[in-house]
């Protein structure tokens, strides 16, 4: 498998929603809101995207303390 691993850019964020909103679709609903996830991946935070053969398929924003 091909995955790409990368810092999460601005231009990622239309695929990200798309990605929640797909998951919605098949019953499998995320633990936070879709404004929530905007929220958190704009918030200036680290995150990172994965994709697969093009394809977006999770993001995480980075927790510390």
């Amino acid at each position: 498998m091909n995955w790409l691993i990368h810092d999460y850019r601005e231009s990622d964020l239309a695929e990200v929603v798309h990605l929640i909103d797909s998951t919605v679709e098949l019953g499998q609903e995320s633990v936070f809101s879709l404004a929530e996830c905007i929220g958190a991946l704009t918030s200036r935070q680290p995150a990172v995207v994965a994709v697969h053969q093009g394809a977006y398929r999770g993001s995480a924003r980075m927790c510390g303390g």
